[in-house]
């Protein structure tokens, strides 16, 4: 069916979307109580504190949604899927048992990221302690994940280029992180067309993991937005 994978897709991202609103929701009222929150001053917009801990749903949603396919993909044979929600699910089925090493790679440097956002968050580390973990967290990622640029000057040149893509997109994201759901906001937009291309170019683990994350953020942005 010419729609089948879209909406299939669509789908996922809100039903990931609602898992994320509603971790959302624990993050905000746990990050209110224990006092985690970002004070107003500087570059800021806002005029009260703001709780912390967002990034915490956002992870939560993203990965469990991600360990449940993998799971599911590796344990569930092809019959049994086919039984019951017919072929169009099996391309999908068959990328994530592919890639999921590859996966598994992609998810732990985003988790330690994760870890060292909250850990800055809580007390500033400074930024040439964060540059060397998004370095090591981007070379990991091309070297071990396989996500890379295009290798038009050879394999270690790539993982340069890659590594210092990284550090740009990462620093870009921090810097719009100063306003109420604007970052989220173009991070869903990004993720949406990643889905919509990934499509087109008839890819799987590509629209697939950009549906999840579009979903897990678009469930926290509904919060985010200015008071």
């Amino acid at each position: 069916m010419m729609f089948g994978r879209p909406l299939l897709l669509a789908g996922a991202t809100l039903a990931v979307a609602a898992v994320a609103f509603v971790l959302t929701l624990i993050a905000r009222r746990v990050a209110l109580r224990a006092g985690f929150v970002d004070r107003p001053g500087g570059h800021k917009s806002h005029a009260a504190p703001m709780p912390y801990g967002g990034g915490c749903a956002i992870v939560a949603a993203a990965w469990g949604t991600l360990a449940v396919l993998m799971l599911a993909a590796a344990v569930i044979p092809d019959s049994w899927i086919s039984a019951r929600f017919g072929e169009r699910l099996l391309p999908y089925v068959g990328g994530v048992r592919t890639r999921t090493p590859q996966m598994l790679w992609i998810l732990l440097g985003g988790l330690v990221l994760h870890v060292v956002g909250l850990l800055d968050d809580r007390r500033p580390l400074g930024p040439w302690r964060k540059l060397a973990v998004i370095a090591g967290v981007a070379v990991l990622a091309a070297t071990q994940g396989h996500v890379r640029l295009a290798e038009l000057w050879g394999r270690d040149m790539s993982v340069v280029l890659t590594t210092l893509w990284f550090i740009v997109i990462i620093n870009a994201f921090n810097f719009l992180d100063n306003m109420d759901g604007l970052s989220a906001g173009v991070a869903v937009l990004c993720l949406a067309f990643f889905a919509a291309f990934g499509l087109l170019a008839e890819q799987v683990l590509v629209p697939a993991l950009a549906a999840v994350f579009c979903g897990a953020v678009l469930g926290f942005l509904v919060l985010n937005f200015p008071p």
